[in-house]
């Protein structure tokens, strides 16, 4: 977070907000959690602190729209941080609530403990058996987004191959993606595939957890990797 606000400076950039959102919820939160792990709970900020309303109702639309603008040249120097930024995390910190909070605000039903009843119940879902979360999963799935699968640099393949099959490298991860036709080799701002895809703002293309599976399936084929090579 220090390091967007340094590229962000004193820009405005309305379209960046709903993009870290999640990530400076998530901020907030590790500071609260701080606060009361060193002084206490009675230094909780929560207690003087009233929990932030959404006011306004962002529709599927409005979303598309922002991301547009972010593509925009003026967001370039900011995007491109972002985006190098989170595609070298790894998996376990990406998918971490203190890294991003990801939520859906799903309306409660009335019930009849008006008295004691919250507003805002906080479900944590580490805490849920297998059956509870079964059933949270089937309640959101129709609000639920789809998130980009195209996240990964070649670099980043390559890395990842390398911790299993060390002689693996960027030479052969070519060879890999032109024998499967993973990719067009020429820049086709409209691609996108099973493996790979060209993002736009990256101006290249990134490829997905499939095929970083794939290339490790590949890569125990002896015979199959030789004709590769070849």
């Amino acid at each position: 977070m220090v390091g967007l606000r340094n590229k962000i400076e004193h820009r405005s950039l309305p379209a960046i907000d709903l993009a870290v959102a999640g990530e400076c919820q998530s901020t907030l939160s590790n500071f609260e959690n701080i606060l009361v792990e060193e002084f206490g709970d009675e230094y909780s900020l929560c207690a003087n602190l009233a929990i932030a309303m959404q006011l306004t109702r962002i529709s599927e639309q409005a979303q598309i729209q922002a991301m547009k603008q972010l593509q925009r040249e003026n967001y370039r120097v900011v995007r491109e941080y972002m985006e190098t930024f989170k595609n070298d995390l790894s998996e376990e910190v990406f998918q971490s609530q203190q890294y991003r909070l990801r939520a859906f605000l799903v309306p409660k039903l009335g019930n009849h403990a008006k008295t004691s009843d919250l507003a805002i119940d906080f479900v944590n879902v580490a805490g849920l058996s297998e059956e509870q979360l079964k059933f949270y999963e089937q309640g959101i799935a129709f609000i639920k987004g789809v998130e980009s699968p195209y996240k990964l640099k070649p670099g980043k393949v390559v890395t990842l191959i390398e911790e299993v099959f060390p002689n693996f490298n960027m030479s052969m991860h070519t060879r890999c993606w032109k024998y499967f036709d993973a990719r067009p080799q020429e820049v086709n701002s409209n691609f996108k595939g099973e493996f790979s895809a060209f993002i736009e703002g990256f101006d290249h293309y990134l490829y997905t957890k499939k095929w970083v599976e794939h290339l490790k399936t590949v890569m125990r084929d002896k015979e199959l990797v030789e004709k590769i090579r070849a």
